[in-house]
């Protein structure tokens, strides 16, 4: 994520309501390209699911001043959290997250993990 605002609005949320989780997504929007994120309100139940899209949009129109705001922001129940954590861990772009050396010596194993991934059978 580029736009430090949009992370401050994410972590205030998530201090206002313990146990939720803030998910931000690139998107793109079909009739505005300025929108360039969606930020999922995750694990937040129906009653403060308002409170909690009303404290955001407060907060980001403070955050973003007369600046066109660049997201669409939606809370999710519990169930739809879990759908949604799981597609985003599907689609995780290649190289995304946590890596690891590929440095040192070429073992046995290395050599055909490698070939596996690359579909050869050695």
């Amino acid at each position: 994520m580029t736009d430090v605002r949009v992370a401050a609005l994410g972590r205030a949320i998530e201090s206002r309501w313990p146990g939720s989780k803030v998910v931000v997504e690139p998107y793109r929007s079909p009739d505005d390209p300025l929108i360039r994120w969606w930020v999922y309100i995750l694990g937040i139940r129906y009653p403060e699911a308002g409170a909690a899209i009303d404290f955001g949009w407060e907060l980001s129109r403070d955050l973003f001043r007369n600046e066109p705001m660049s997201f669409f922001m939606s809370a999710e129940s519990p169930a739809s959290a879990r759908r949604i954590l799981a597609r985003l861990r599907r689609t995780k772009p290649a190289g995304a997250g946590r890596t690891r050396s590929v440095r040192g010596r070429s073992t046995p194993r290395r050599i055909r993990g490698r070939a596996r991934a690359q579909g050869i059978h050695a």
